[in-house]
């Protein structure tokens, strides 16, 4: 097999079109589909099944039990596709087909024709040559996210959000093992995981945006209004975890689990413990939730209420310290410029 496609499917089966996947698959032997069924409550089940009786060689289903996104759709189809068969690239598009297997061929090509390319993100960014139909509105939307998305990646992309991507078979366990943090911005969150692993010299080798010769949007997107006008404050906490917290998390919390003790009998490294409990409680996953429980007990606070009971009483603390502090600084300061302004005796 040469290259794995995961087409994930939330409530699809009056929007698949049953034709298009079959003569793919008829044409393609070489080609593994993933359809991932992400806990549809619809016939979309029944419909994926038809798929697979009719050309089950080079079609998969997998089929997650509850609606958990389109980020972990993606992420266990990619990582089923890298477990289960021996494809060279693993990528998707969405299931309404509004990104055409020609254009996904075309991303393979270009692939194929340029070996430095590990990761093709397809783009809806109209060039004058393509045929991409995007309502205004959305157009609006698709401008202020990506200033956003600039923001938090400094990486000059045109289009994170196209539904078509391609990657290299290698980059998998790197991109997809650990589960994203929401459920449809997962493109930036993989842009960052790159990032991080490679330098930005290198990153611009092995990754190419392509613009797509066809895209139109189709009606009926799963993408709904609540999800929508959550999209900037969901990148700020993208930014937040992985420019900030993610930092820290590798050089002082971690140090700050093995020393412990030390924080608790020294009054500096106390604060700072504080500080880091509540870092883990806004931001931190399961492990660093079970690191900020392990504190609270160190600490003998019993409850999160009582931890920023705690907090306040110490910055109270901290503030009275500092303000007598600058009072007895003023009082010396007053002290010397009398005895300096007092005429010296002579003789």
């Amino acid at each position: 097999m040469s290259n794995g496609i995961i087409i994930p499917c939330y409530n699809e089966s009056s929007r698949l079109d049953l034709k298009s996947f079959i003569e793919y698959a008829e044409n393609n032997k070489h080609n593994v589909l993933c359809f991932v069924n992400d806990g549809s409550s619809d016939t979309t089940r029944e419909t994926l099944a038809k798929i697979k009786s009719l050309e089950h060689e080079n079609v998969h289903i997998y089929n997650l039990t509850k609606n958990s996104g389109k980020a972990k759709a993606v992420q266990q189809g990619a990582l089923y596709l890298y477990n289960e068969t021996s494809v060279k690239t693993i990528g998707f598009i969405d299931a309404d087909l509004s990104t055409d297997f020609q254009d996904y061929a075309d991303l393979l090509w270009a692939m194929k024709t340029n070996k430095n390319l590990k990761v093709i993100y397809g783009s809806r960014a109209a060039t004058g040559e393509n045929e991409i139909k995007r309502d205004g509105i959305r157009s609006i939307i698709s401008v202020l996210i990506r200033l956003i998305i600039f923001c938090i990646t400094r990486l000059k992309i045109q289009d994170t959000q196209c539904g078509a991507k391609v990657f290299e078979r290698a980059l998998i366990p790197t991109l997809f093992n650990e589960e994203f943090k929401t459920r449809w911005l997962f493109d930036v969150e993989i842009l960052l995981r790159l990032k991080k692993e490679v330098t930005i010299k290198r990153f611009r080798h092995i990754f190419l945006e392509k613009p797509l010769t066809r895209w139109v949007h189709m009606y009926g997107s799963k993408l709904g209004m609540k999800d929508a006008l959550s999209i900037p404050a969901n990148l700020i906490k993208i930014g937040l975890i992985y420019n900030i917290y993610r930092p820290i998390h590798e050089r002082i919390i971690t140090p700050l689990k093995v020393s412990y003790c030390i924080a608790l009998r020294v009054p500096g490294l106390r604060a700072l413990s504080v500080g880091l409990i509540l870092v883990c409680l806004i931001f931190g996953d399961d492990a660093d939730q079970n690191v900020a429980k392990f504190f609270l007990a160190a600490f003998n606070i019993p409850s999160v209420a009582t931890l920023f009971l705690y907090t306040l009483r110490m910055l109270k603390s901290k503030l009275v310290d500092n303000l007598k502090w600058l009072w007895m600084k003023a009082r010396v300061k007053q002290s010397f410029r009398a005895i300096k302004a007092k005429p010296s005796l002579t003789k």
